[in-house]
């Protein structure tokens, strides 16, 4: 299964669904792996967050003078994560 489907599938989200970026809120255009597959990163949902085109610049060190740290990214995966098992209870 593609990281966009299982991410899909983990936040119960249909193909006409808007998905907002879990950094800044704008609209999501990426799927990120935070740790990429090249350096042993997965596709499950704890690897994955939805990202605006700007946010995923970012990630990838392509704007000069911002960052956001793979730390960063993870601790917004773990609020979400939390989130969704408290409303799943």
């Amino acid at each position: 299964m593609s990281h966009k489907k299982v991410y899909a599938k983990a936040m119960d989200i249909g193909p006409e669904d808007i998905v907002l970026c879990e950094v800044c809120g704008a609209v999501a255009v990426d799927i990120h792996h935070v740790r990429f597959k090249s350096q042993g990163g997965t596709d499950k949902i704890n690897n994955l967050i939805a990202l605006d085109r700007n946010c995923h610049d970012i990630a990838h060190g392509k704007v000069k003078g911002k960052e956001l740290l793979k730390d960063d990214l993870f601790r917004i995966i773990d609020r979400r994560i939390e989130r969704c098992r408290r409303t799943r209870i």
